[in-house]
């Protein structure tokens, strides 16, 4: 095998699958959650075991397409996403989203987008390894834990929740995100990035009261959830449709599926809920097609 064929077989996840980068932006706080925990918090958001980042399980996000395109179109759900009986196989991989941008208190400023060396680098190789080819981040900065790196005009000190950090070197995000600022995007340490994903979430107290307006035993707990506007990017994958005579090809499956999430709307862009707690408004999610 030449080093060219040994690169191209390395470049490819799964033979036959061609691939779909998602970026998924928070409207409201989202809570896709790990079952209760002995910590401070009761029902916390699941978390990347290694990194400790939040992040979003493919099998949700698998959920929410299906909840979607049954109700626009059964037999071509099952054709895609396989049925409910395991009589038939689906043909579309939909994987965890990983974070991207994560939201912080700013002043000046209401808030900013932070994100970090580390992260920039893995969304980098996870685009490379699913389609081909990295994005273009050029030489990115390495800021210290006390600075940040940002565009200009930059603030010296930049103020992320109570923690002032100084101003370092000028640096613009160069990845591309509907709705998203870039002038509002700065570049931190990891472990700074690290630090304000575990401890800037938001955690909520719930309860329920008796007649006697009472808490009930056991119903005071609490919730915590990512913030809105943060963002999460991962990969769909779509192959030939899983029959005795294949009608549909990788390509003919990618496209029925985005159709049916988009239908309606931008062909770039749907909508999901996502995680729980969907009845008081959490996890409705934009979903970019890139």
């Amino acid at each position: 095998m030449t080093p060219e064929e040994s690169n191209a077989h390395e470049s490819s996840p799964a033979d036959g699958y061609i691939f779909t980068e998602l970026l998924f932006r928070c409207m409201t706080p989202l809570h896709v959650g790990c079952g209760q925990d002995v910590g401070v918090v009761d029902l916390p958001v699941i978390r990347e075991r290694t990194t400790g980042y939040p992040f979003i399980p493919g099998s949700g996000i698998r959920g929410a397409f299906r909840d979607i395109c049954e109700r626009r179109d059964d037999i071509l759900t099952r054709r895609l996403l396989g049925s409910a009986d395991s009589e038939q196989a689906g043909c579309v991989i939909v994987g965890d989203a990983r974070l991207l941008l994560f939201p912080v208190r700013s002043h000046p400023g209401v808030f900013r987008w932070i994100t970090c060396p580390f992260v920039l680098s893995r969304y980098a190789q996870d685009t490379d390894y699913f389609l081909g080819g990295r994005p273009a981040l050029g030489q990115l900065p390495s800021p210290a834990d006390d600075t940040y790196a940002g565009p200009e005009p930059r603030s010296n000190p930049l103020m992320l929740e109570e923690f002032p950090f100084a101003s370092g070197p000028a640096w613009t995000s160069p990845v591309v995100v509907e709705g998203v600022d870039a002038n509002r995007v700065v570049l931190v340490h990891d472990e700074v990035f690290a630090y304000f994903v575990r401890n800037a979430t938001i955690v909520t107290q719930h309860n329920h009261l008796s007649a006697a307006k009472t808490v009930l035993q056991g119903q005071l707990f609490s919730v915590e959830a990512v913030p809105p506007e943060a963002v999460f990017y991962g990969f769909v994958g779509s192959t030939a449709e899983r029959a005795e005579e294949a009608i549909l090809d990788a390509n003919g499956t990618g496209t029925h599926l985005r159709e049916l999430l988009t239908a309606g709307a931008s062909p770039r862009l749907s909508a999901l809920i996502l995680g729980g707690h969907e009845g008081t408004g959490l996890g409705l999610t934009r979903v970019i097609w890139k």
